[in-house]
């Protein structure tokens, strides 16, 4: 029991979470971003959640379209995506040459396009298109593509800021720095808390899967020759607490999400957070309709990306940007992933998550600090806007 305590102490004030192994790989190229999907909770009790698929946009949030029919696209209805003439392939991106010499993304093989019906972004009116010919060029929730061994599986997990391998039980795998290829560092009461992935004797390679012999004999998995391990102090699928209990360990990630150099993520409180490189918790502006007599924002909706743009800059302007900082984004800076830029009024490039421009609160003194947190300022009887620290 004493081992738990302390564990939830070091949790509490943790430093920021440790990186990704080395066999990760971008899930987007720089200027490529993510329209996330929506989890609408269902307002009547006996009514299903909905849930939208996300997709992939350009640096502006400007949907990209895959076309399936054999002809050449119209360049004027279907400018071609154009990528940058250093780009190159990176994990399910690669780079084709276009008829004019330029060059052009390409997501699983298929060249990437914007539509000219498009005039905001979040619009997707070139959807189905030319007998559907056109669509979006979706996220992929569920990576199927990388061959995995029984009961272990590909799980986008926000808190590990990647898509991570998980047990059968949907619990978070991990990578250790002490291991050598092939080789397992990790026993004795390490073993206790960092609990091998056990591989059946008769287990056979498959993929980049192999199995070593563990020093009592047992077999366990390993990932391109790491072997993999969950944690004890993981409670529940989604739980990426062991970065934060032994910096030597990584969730065992093949894809990251991008994160501005700017930002960390962390663990505030028992929630992983965002925060900047300092230890600065991370805070947006939000949009809360108050209903059914309740006052909690944990019931109310979903960051939406078209919410965030609407409250924009515009929403911490002036004197309030004095208690409220902007996050400036560097003059090379690119939008990636859920990662954007923002210009506001006065020509300052500032970062946005999922939409959202992204501030610090000048209250916070120190890492961990969260006095900004679910600030309301009613705009009417039943609206207001509130600051929620931002979370992956």
């Amino acid at each position: 029991m004493l081992r738990y305590s302390l564990l939830s102490a070091a949790l509490l004030a943790s430093p920021a979470l440790a990186a990704i192994p080395d066999f990760g790989t971008p899930a987007t190229p720089l200027g490529i971003t993510v329209e996330p999907p929506i989890h609408a909770a269902a307002m009547q009790a006996g009514l299903p959640n909905s849930v939208t698929q996300g997709y992939y946009a350009d640096a502006n949030g400007m949907t990209l379209y895959v076309f399936s029919g054999n002809t050449a696209p119209d360049p004027v209805a279907w400018p071609a995506f154009a990528a940058p003439s250093d780009a190159k392939a990176v994990g399910d991106w690669s780079v084709v040459a276009r008829a004019d010499g330029g060059k052009q993304w390409a997501y699983k093989g298929k060249a990437l396009y914007l539509s000219a019906k498009d005039k905001a972004p979040g619009d997707t009116d070139g959807r189905a298109a030319e007998n559907g010919q056109w669509q979006v060029a979706m996220l992929q929730q569920s990576p199927d593509e990388i061959v995995t061994p029984a009961a272990i599986s590909l799980k986008p997990i926000s808190n590990a800021l990647g898509d991570v391998f998980v047990d059968y039980k949907g619990m978070t795998l991990y990578a250790f720095d002490g291991d050598e290829a092939g080789k397992s560092a990790c026993a004795g009461d390490c073993a206790k808390t960092w609990i091998p992935l056990k591989a059946a004797e008769l287990s056979k390679p498959i993929g980049d899967w192999t199995t070593i012999r563990r020093d009592d004999g047992s077999r366990q998995w390993a990932y391109k020759g790491r072997p993999l391990y969950s944690f004890a102090g993981d409670a529940k699928p989604g739980d990426v607490k062991g970065v934060a209990a032994d910096a030597r360990f990584h969730a065992a990630a093949v894809r990251r999400y991008f994160i501005p150099a700017e930002v960390t993520a962390r663990i505030n409180g028992g929630m992983t957070v965002l925060a900047t490189a300092e230890g600065r918790t991370l805070y947006t502006r939000d949009k809360f309709r108050f209903s059914f007599g309740g006052y909690s924002v944990n019931d109310g909706p979903p960051p939406t990306p078209a919410v965030g743009r609407s409250v924009g800059t515009a929403g911490c302007d002036g004197d309030c940007t004095k208690t409220w900082e902007p996050l400036v984004a560097p003059k090379d800076a690119q939008a990636s992933g859920y990662w954007s830029i923002a210009l506001r009024s006065d020509g300052t490039r500032q970062w946005a998550y999922q939409g959202y421009p992204v501030y610090t609160n000048a209250q916070d003194k120190k890492p961990g600090d969260m006095l900004g947190r679910d600030l309301f300022d009613l705009t009417d009887g039943s609206h207001a806007l509130y600051w929620r620290v931002l979370t992956p």
